[in-house]
């Protein structure tokens, strides 16, 4: 009996530290992702699986992605919150584009997720898609799990 207590003891001590230790590193993960991330509205994802290509299907170099994501950044907080279906306010987002590029419609989009801060927490608050020229907005619905149309 008192070697089935010892396993016991043994087993919940071990489960206990793999817990301690899977917080930290969670922890630790965050704040480094806080560190590096010292825009709270925009977060580019520069380590993204998905390749961002040009219209002509080449991989787009650095500066012209930035320039396009930051073209998209602009015009998306340019869209009054109503028109989006949200309430939060825009500024206070984070818009993180890690979902790459798609085709809606025959128009090629990028794919980003908007967060907002709640307390320690981000809330993904929708999951929208601009077209390259940002003339035509799509937020992600969860149950049709099809993109909707928003008139700008």
């Amino acid at each position: 009996m008192k070697n089935v207590n010892k396993k016991r003891l043994f087993l919940s001590i071990l489960i206990l530290i793999i817990i301690i230790v899977t917080v930290i590193l969670v922890v630790k993960s965050l704040v480094n992702d806080e560190a590096t991330n010292s825009d709270p509205i925009h977060q580019n994802d520069t380590q993204s699986v998905y390749e961002f290509v040009d219209e002509s299907g080449n991989k787009m170099d650095e500066a012209s992605l930035q320039a396009a994501k930051d073209a998209v950044v602009q015009a998306f907080k340019a869209v009054p919150a109503e028109k989006l279906g949200i309430t939060v306010d825009l500024s206070a987002a984070r818009i993180v584009f890690n979902q790459g590029i798609t085709t809606i419609s025959g128009t090629e989009c990028f794919v980003f997720n908007v967060y907002s801060q709640e307390g320690e927490a981000l809330k993904n608050i929708g999951t929208y898609a601009m077209s390259r020229d940002t003339l035509t907005l799509y937020r992600f619905n969860s149950e049709s799990l099809e993109y909707d149309l928003i008139v700008l």
